[in-house]
């Protein structure tokens, strides 16, 4: 769909295409199963399903969204230990 969705979970040199319905319902399940697969990996256990990677949005200092340019991209994301849900 577009715009696109990116999930940059644990390999953030390889994102996962987002795939899902385009409803704040659909975008939240995909994020708490996505989180879970993070958090099971992190406990050293295996995922229950879902797939690869995260979703959700980390460092945004309390906004529901920020810009994220050429400049800071890799900085606030690639770098970061949080997981993201980024729209191109």
């Amino acid at each position: 769909g577009f715009p696109s969705i990116k999930i940059f979970g644990n390999n953030k040199r390889s994102p996962t295409d987002y795939q899902g319905g385009r409803t704040a319902d659909a975008i939240v399940e995909q994020a708490l199963n996505q989180l879970r697969t993070i958090a099971n990996e992190r406990l050293g256990k295996r995922s229950g399903g879902g797939g690869g990677g995260s979703s959700g949005g980390g460092g945004s200092g309390g906004k529901d969204a920020i810009e994220l340019t050429d400049s800071n991209f890799d900085s606030t994301v690639i770098d970061s230990e949080d997981a993201w849900l980024v729209e191109f």
